[in-house]
């Protein structure tokens, strides 16, 4: 839920509600533009994110920063 409303990407309704999701799912249905930008903004998240790239990327920062904390216990 907070991923989704960080993202700006739907709705997030608490799962033991059905009233909630059932006004959340009326409330895109009667805004579809709002629908429609939600949904761009999860596409942005996911490729900013998730992909195979981003997730590259996010692992090669990890690496780095743990080869950089081994070095400094060496020095030690």
């Amino acid at each position: 839920a907070t991923t989704v409303a960080r993202a700006g990407a739907g709705v997030a309704v608490p799962p033991e509600d059905p009233d909630a999701f059932t006004d959340a799912l009326v409330g895109l249905l009667d805004d579809p533009a709002g629908a429609r930008e939600m949904g761009a903004a999860g596409r942005r998240f996911v490729e900013g994110w998730a992909s195979p790239a981003a997730v590259a990327g996010h692992y090669e920062a990890l690496f780095e920063e743990l080869r950089a904390g081994s070095r400094r216990g060496r020095e030690r």
